[in-house]
């Protein structure tokens, strides 16, 4: 529903950018889009914070709550993931300004900071040092299993966005932003769930590995499972 109300807003601006010369109209528009966009994330963060509730619920064989109760839940989570993941994006973005690979290095060190905070309480650094301490020692792993589920909701949403672009040649814009949004809304709803579960299953098995190394007793560490393979009993 907000990346519809947003995708709605972007046609109406598109349109009287094109056939109005009226300032006052494009400004309010632009206003609006700025204050639902803010909104619109938290809302998205919101459900997000549910999905991943469900799917670790689901992982765990756990006892799944109702919608509204999910959705109830997840309410408290808001403000500690938004701090801990906006603490994690400014040490990655620092990385990235020093140098491409100390950013890259970090972004998958700090890849679970998310998870952390809501699948294990931890807020803040706790959250960005527990993401950390998970992903060391797998850092390749890691990075290839977070790597294929995103590049193949990049190439099928870039084929589509590449089959709208042929369309903008033949059409006006405002019709191709319209198209161009829903279409982008309808990809993101339908591999959304995959990509979360995907990493919700390799978050538990990291976590798994990491209580191995630490165990007392000697026991063969469990290797991770590829999260495609394991998706789809997770979600039945």
């Amino acid at each position: 529903l907000p990346s519809l109300v947003l995708a709605l807003l972007a046609a109406i601006e598109s349109y009287f950018l094109i056939f109005q010369k009226t300032s006052f109209l494009e400004i309010l528009f632009i206003a609006l889009f700025i204050v639902l966009s803010i909104l619109s994330y938290f809302v998205v963060l919101w459900l997000s914070i549910a999905k991943v509730k469900v799917v670790a619920e689901r992982y765990e064989n756990k006892e799944i709550h109702s919608i509204k109760e999910e959705i109830h839940i997840a309410k408290k989570y808001i403000i500690p993931s938004f701090v801990a993941t906006l603490i994690a994006s400014v040490i990655v973005l620092l990385g990235f300004l020093a140098l491409i690979v100390p950013g890259l290095i970090l972004s998958v060190l700090f890849s679970f900071v998310f998870y952390a905070v809501i699948l294990d309480d931890k807020k803040g650094l706790a959250a960005v040092k527990f993401s950390k301490n998970l992903v060391s020692g797998h850092w390749w792993a890691v990075l290839w299993r977070l790597f294929l589920p995103a590049l193949l909701f990049l190439v099928i949403s870039g084929s589509l966005k590449s089959l709208l672009g042929f369309f903008a040649d033949i059409t006006s814009l405002f019709l191709f932003d319209a198209v161009a949004a829903f279409t982008t809304y309808v990809v993101d709803i339908f591999f959304a769930p995959f990509i979360i579960a995907a990493q919700v299953i390799l978050y538990f098995e990291l976590k798994k590995l990491k209580a191995a190394s630490i165990s007392p007793v000697e026991t063969p560490a469990t290797p991770i499972e590829p999260p495609l393979q394991e998706l789809t009993r997770s979600l039945v």
